[in-house]
C-alpha cells in the first residue's frame, strides 16, 4: 500500500491500488536484452516509494542513467567493484564504474556502421 499523500503528490490515483505495480515512467531496465521490460524488470510505484524516487521521472537525480539501471547495477554489479549508484545523486552518474572508458551516463560506444563493399561489377 503506498501512502496517500506520496501518490498524490506524484499524480497517482490515492483511491486506486491499481497503480502499486505500475511503472509510469517505464525506468525500469532490460536485463535480459529481449527488448520488453518484464514485470520482473520493472521499477514500479511501490519500488520508487520505498526508494525515494520520482515514479513520473525515469531519471530521478538527472545524471541520465534511469533508475531502474541505477538499481540494477545496484544489484548485479562486479565482486570486485564497491560502488554503487544513488538514485537521489546525481554525481554518481560522472563516475565510470564499469571502467569501459565511458562516463556511465555516456553509456556504451556507437560502433561505426560496416563500410559498403566498394568493389565494382
Amino acid at each position: 500500500m503506498l501512502v496517500h499523500g506520496w501518490e498524490a503528490y506524484y499524480g497517482l490515483n490515492p483511491n486506486s491500488e491499481a497503480d502499486f505495480s505500475l511503472d509510469f515512467d517505464s525506468d525500469g531496465y532490460d536485463a535480459d536484452g529481449d527488448g520488453e521490460i518484464s514485470p520482473d524488470e520493472k521499477f514500479t510505484n511501490y519500488e520508487e516509494f520505498l526508494m525515494d524516487s520520482n515514479p513520473s521521472q525515469a531519471d530521478t537525480d538527472g545524471d541520465n542513467c534511469t533508475d531502474g539501471w541505477e538499481i540494477y547495477w545496484n544489484n548485479h554489479r562486479p565482486d570486485n567493484e564497491t560502488r554503487g549508484f544513488d538514485l537521489l545523486d546525481g554525481e554518481d552518474g560522472l563516475l565510470d564504474y564499469d571502467d569501459d572508458g565511458w562516463e556511465d551516463w555516456e553509456g556504451a560506444p556507437i560502433k561505426p556502421a560496416r563500410e559498403e563493399s566498394s568493389y565494382s561489377n
